[in-house]
């Protein structure tokens, strides 16, 4: 569902009077109607995908084809690379132009495997679509693995954790929402045995697994829908002992901007917060007429962290939104 805010100020057509007292009560009253349209749904896990390679790939890894919302999503792509060489110069790529951000930095497994690593990547507030495909870049031939997680009406990264344990128990750091939020747990372990488990308690599930360890980069990805605020953390339960490298996301539904707008003479300053750049600035004369909303093109000017837009009053109504793009 599309998150929007709307405005509308509405002079007088009826008669000079008229329009004269509206005028005077704009003045006395700047902040005009405010009023919200539409529902913020709770972020929930998505598409989800694993794609790897044993000791000797090369070319790039490319995941099998997702179908994941066309905006409002935020994705994470976390990678673990046998060669730490090979995070130099590369992120993630995706067939939706996304520009992904390595959240932290790149943890190699030291002391057991110093040259391995492993990083993760996020867009906060992705493009998506039908068939997509997520790319990890390879320089060299290497052994990698790609797993890929959308979180559904998400939109910011609320709070992100990193640790290391070199035994059990593997007991994640804490995250903490402030609302609803879909909670992303990542277990990469260290062991080179052939036959490894992983597994997740408080309300956590699996959705994808890698646990062929023997030349290969072993993990597995569980997620957790939660209702309210709190306090979060996972401890996992592994065999055979062993460190891992533990990750816990805690993705949030991007919170709707205020709109407002305020008389200025004969125009109407439109501002919301400069920090919303995600959402664009519509506008419409006739909430009747169906898909009537166009973008509004006149030169945005960043007034106290405020985007602010002015437009002459020239139609009897004249209502504008904030759009999610």
């Amino acid at each position: 569902m599309k998150k929007m805010l709307e405005a509308t100020t509405t002079p007088s057509i009826r008669n000079k009077r008229l329009f004269e007292i509206r005028k005077a009560l704009l003045t006395i009253i700047p902040v005009l109607f405010l009023f919200a349209r539409g529902g913020i749904a709770s972020p929930t896990i998505g598409a989800h995908t694993l794609a790897f390679y044993p000791c000797g790939g090369s070319g790039g890894l490319v995941t099998t084809a997702i179908d994941t919302q066309p905006s409002g999503s935020t994705i994470l792509a976390w990678v673990g690379r046998g060669n730490t060489n090979e995070f130099n110069g590369t992120v993630p790529l995706d067939t939706a132009n996304n520009s992904y951000v390595m959240l932290g930095g790149m943890h190699d497994y030291g002391p057991a495997y110093p040259t391995s690593g492993e990083a993760l990547y996020a867009v906060a507030s992705a493009a998506g679509g039908t068939g997509q495909h997520v790319i990890a870049p390879m320089p060299g031939s290497d052994e990698i693995t790609l797993a890929v997680v959308e979180v559904k009406n998400g939109g910011l990264i609320q709070d992100a954790k990193w640790n290391v344990v070199f035994s059990p128990p593997h007991t994640s750091l804490s995250v903490t929402t402030t609302n609803a939020a879909t909670l992303v747990a990542i277990w990469a372990g260290d062991s080179g045995a052939a036959s490894v488990t992983a597994v997740p308690n408080n309300g956590f599930t699996t959705v994808n697994s890698e646990l062929l360890s023997s030349c290969e980069v072993e993990v597995v990805v569980a997620t957790r829908d939660v209702a309210a605020a709190g306090t979060y953390n996972v401890t996992w339960t592994a065999t055979p002992t062993q460190g891992a490298h533990l990750w816990l996301v805690a993705v949030q539904t991007e919170p709707l901007p205020s709109l407002r707008a305020q008389a200025a003479g004969g125009n109407v300053v439109i501002s919301w917060p400069s920090s919303a750049t995600s959402f664009g600035l519509e506008t419409t004369s006739n909430l009747s007429a169906g898909n009537s909303w166009t973008p509004v093109t006149n030169g945005t000017v960043v007034i106290n962290f405020q985007n602010t837009i002015t437009n002459a009053i020239s139609q009897p109504s004249q209502y504008y939104r904030l759009k999610k793009q």
